[in-house]
């Protein structure tokens, strides 16, 4: 797949705003975000999941891409919960203030209609869906969750869906990749991040 030169040109200012550490936290960069934005508004999907939001700065990126087509949802799911996060040493007060920016982003962007915060673990919140047609897997990157988020969720996404997996450099992540190959094909590798069409 081949990106614009400027992806997302209509709302690039917009997410290169929610990129300031001051207004959202993370790690994405803005170019990321963009890639996530343009897909969402070449395809227009109706139903978007991404799991693992934090500060929602790839949410929040993806939910605006929804406005601008006038259509679309997308469900973050986070169980803001830091008893259950090992990947780095962060405390509850932290995370509370992770979620409070992506409930405020929501609100600032007059996201209301085409963004939705799932409080919830993934294994707790899958139930909710029966088919996706764009899935951003951005949770716990640690062997185990990984791959639960692939095998759980990859088998949801429509034919013809995109699956946007992070972090696929990770040596952590290899078995989910691994899983992915198995079950889309790989469209474009941007070395931190992939994206695949289920076949």
């Amino acid at each position: 797949m081949d990106w614009p030169d400027e992806p997302a040109k209509e709302i690039s200012a917009e997410i290169e705003a929610l990129c300031d550490h001051r207004v959202c936290q993370g790690w994405q960069n803005a170019l990321r975000n963009k890639h996530l934005a343009q897909l969402i508004l070449w395809k227009k999907p109706s139903v978007v999941v991404e799991v693992g939001v934090f500060a929602g700065r790839s949410f929040l990126s993806q939910a605006l891409a929804l406005k601008q087509n006038g259509a679309g949802v997308i469900y973050g799911i986070d169980p803001y919960d830091a008893s259950i996060i090992h990947e780095w040493q962060i405390n509850q007060e932290e995370i509370e203030r992770a979620r409070l920016q992506a409930v405020d982003g929501i609100h600032r962007h007059s996201l209301q209609k085409h963004a939705v915060l799932v409080q919830a673990t993934s294994a707790v919140a899958a139930s909710l869906f029966e088919s996706i047609d764009v899935l951003h897997i951005d949770g716990c990157h640690d062997e185990e969750n990984s791959c639960f988020d692939v095998a759980t969720y990859g088998p949801k996404v429509r034919s013809g869906g995109w699956i946007w997996f992070d972090d696929s450099n990770y040596a952590s992540t290899q078995k989910a990749v691994t899983l992915l190959d198995g079950m889309a094909r790989l469209e474009n590798d941007q070395w931190a991040y992939r994206l695949y069409r289920k076949t």
